[in-house]
């Protein structure tokens, strides 16, 4: 984790400045958030918010449910970015020496200006304490940093917290390993399809595999994971494997009938989500088990609409 100079310690608003850390005090349980604008395809909030979670985890406060309305006290994490575009044309050259106009010749330069925010929200979403970033600019070929800098606030969240509060011992994650379908019960949907091709395994509808690398990572590569974690997250997906954890690989379609296309396959924990998993998810950026997250699966869902709600879900 790089470390950041953050000039702005305090924000403006209806209730005043919000500098006052023992707004923090007795703060012993809260949810946490992240909210991403303005580049959500270049930063994704899920794997923030773990990052975070595990933070709150650390610093022994018990984090509630993820959900909509929130459990409050909420800690949100936000980043505000905006993307330039700019294209420059150079009307000058050199000819013998000296500058002449030219012709023009065009470039373009993309660059993101953002504000990362730390905001603890209480019940009725009144803001108690924040703090922030202030406006900053890099070059769009950066914007990978933009996450780590905006969980540089998460940290100073946790001075401030620990100042008020002292040290506490670490408590445990508490995610539930299931999720009720209750919400799309009843919709209609693509039906579940028998596995095709070769699998060992055909069991609860679809094709149980044993941990490892190709049967975790859907669509991403190796080249996906950060370099200098790649061996360390294989060194994980290898050790899952040999303890016998599982995934299950669910098939769905056709959802066009009349020419058999429209097929699309899920990931899912079988039966149990490894102990340590919110480390695990934590230990590299675009970790590979991103794809099956927190919850697991007795079985298939039936329709693709139950299994895009355990995927859209499965971090939370």
């Amino acid at each position: 984790m790089h470390v950041y100079r953050f000039v702005l310690l305090t924000v403006s608003c209806g209730a005043g400045l919000l500098a006052d850390d023992s707004a923090l005090r007795g703060k012993m349980s809260m949810s946490a958030y992240v909210s991403v604008y303005g580049i959500s395809g270049e930063v994704t909030g899920g794997e923030l918010r773990l990052s975070l979670e595990k933070q709150l985890l650390h610093l022994g406060i018990n984090v509630l449910p993820h959900g909509d309305p929130p459990n409050y006290p909420v800690l949100n994490l936000k980043i505000d970015a905006k993307i330039n575009t700019e294209t420059h044309t150079d009307t000058s050259r050199m000819e013998r020496g000296r500058i002449v106009r030219g012709s023009g010749i065009a470039s373009t330069s993309v660059t993101v200006d953002y504000t990362d925010t730390i905001e603890l929200h209480e019940a009725g979403n009144v803001v108690v304490w924040s703090k922030t970033t202030g406006p900053q600019r890099i070059d769009a070929l950066a914007s990978w940093t933009i996450p780590d800098k905006a969980l540089g606030l998460a940290i100073d969240f946790a001075k401030a917290w620990r100042a008020v509060n002292g040290r506490h011992p670490a408590v445990s994650d508490k995610t539930p390993q299931r999720l009720s379908l209750a919400a799309v019960a009843g919709q209609a949907g693509v039906p579940l399809s028998a596995p095709v091709g070769e699998c060992d395994n055909r069991t609860a509808g679809g094709c149980v595999w044993p941990v490892s690398f190709g049967s975790v990572a859907g669509t991403k590569g190796q080249s996906d994971i950060p370099g200098p974690q790649r061996d360390m997250v294989l060194g994980e997906i290898e050790r899952l494997g040999k303890a016998g954890r599982q995934v299950i690989h669910c098939l769905y379609g056709p959802a066009n009938r009349q020419d058999n296309t429209g097929f699309a396959t899920f990931h899912f924990w079988f039966k149990s989500v490894p102990p340590d998993i919110l480390d695990l998810l934590t230990s590299s950026y675009n970790h590979p088990l991103m794809v099956e997250g927190r919850v697991a699966v007795d079985t298939c869902p039936a329709t693709k609409t139950q299994a895009d709600y355990i995927y859209s879900h499965r971090l939370n």
